[in-house]
């Protein structure tokens, strides 16, 4: 892999690390700035996947991915109940295999295409930027979560979390053809744009936005913007 991708797949579970530090030993600094966080990272995160449509495109491969990364996503907050865009949700121990699934499978398949986002030149790019953005507050959550469980659970459920960017990276360089990456990308994509619509969402109650959250959503797209003009 390229040296940017090694930097991006390491940010990735430093950030990983921290949220779910922040999240087991710290639940008071958690609940008190998550939601402000799922806001700006809501924001940036679909502004980015937005801005990145105008690199051109396969637009009939975009369109099938974008599509199946929706549904995918989807089906996977069947089994982790949202974690993945900040949910708070209660695990029962019997389920818990399940969850694990869905939320590794999800964290793996976003971070396959990094190795192929070299048209950025740098790794500090809207896409990966997004994904960092939204691990931190998923892994504040999963975090609490696992932390209210024996001690076990949570260091066989945090390595496992960990290692999924490390390992969809290296599926994606050594494993995948670089047609099928691209078409990972867009799935990847799709997974993005729901989970940042709904961190949006449900930021917003009933439709009834007031201007401090109107503030922090502009911070959040200003943010993608600024990155993505930075970087052409």
């Amino acid at each position: 892999m390229s040296t940017d991708s090694i930097i991006a797949t390491l940010i990735i579970v430093i950030v990983s690390a921290v949220g779910l530090g922040i999240g087991i030993f710290l639940s008071s600094l958690f609940r008190k700035f998550y939601e402000p966080l799922l806001t700006v990272a809501g924001s940036f995160i679909l502004a980015s996947v937005v801005l990145h449509f105008n690199h051109g495109s396969d637009y009939e491969l975009m369109g099938w991915g974008l599509l199946v990364g929706i549904f995918l996503q989807i089906t996977i907050e069947q089994l982790t109940g949202g974690v993945e865009h900040g949910h708070i949700t209660d695990v029962p121990i019997k389920y818990g295999t399940y969850f694990m699934i869905g939320l590794v499978m999800h964290a793996t398949v976003e971070a396959m295409p990094i190795s192929r986002l070299y048209e950025y030149q740098v790794w500090y790019n809207p896409i990966i930027s997004s994904i960092i953005l939204h691990r931190l507050p998923a892994s504040m959550v999963f975090g609490f979560i696992v932390g209210r469980r024996k001690k076990q659970a949570f260091i066989l459920w945090g390595l496992l979390f960990l290692l999924t960017a490390p390992v969809g990276a290296l599926l994606g360089y050594y494993v995948i053809s670089e047609h099928l990456l691209k078409w990972f990308e867009f799935v990847a994509l799709g997974s993005l744009l729901y989970i940042g619509s709904t961190m949006v969402h449900e930021q917003i109650s009933h439709h009834n936005i007031g201007w401090k959250q109107m503030a922090i959503l502009l911070v959040g797209s200003a943010l993608a913007i600024g990155i993505y003009y930075f970087n052409h």
